[in-house]
C-alpha cells in the first residue's frame, strides 16, 4: 500500500490563529491610538488585552 501524502497545508507545531474581527470603527480609531502611545503595534496591543481578558475569565469562572 501506498503511503498518500498530506493534502493542503501543512500543519505548524505553534499555528497562529487567525480571526475575522468586526470592530466598530470608533474601536479601531481607539486601538490605533492606545497602540501608537504605548509605542507598540495594533497587534501587539490587541494580543495583550486578550491575554489580560483571558485571565480574568478564567478566574471568574474557575477555570485553571
Amino acid at each position: 500500500m501506498e503511503d498518500k501524502k498530506p493534502v493542503g497545508r501543512p500543519r505548524l507545531e505553534n499555528p497562529k490563529m487567525r480571526h475575522d474581527l468586526r470592530l466598530k470603527m470608533s474601536t479601531i480609531i481607539d486601538i490605533e491610538i492606545i497602540a501608537e502611545e504605548l509605542g507598540i503595534t495594533k497587534s501587539e496591543y490587541l494580543q495583550q488585552i486578550i491575554e489580560s481578558e483571558i485571565k480574568k475569565q478564567k478566574i471568574l469562572l474557575g477555570i485553571d
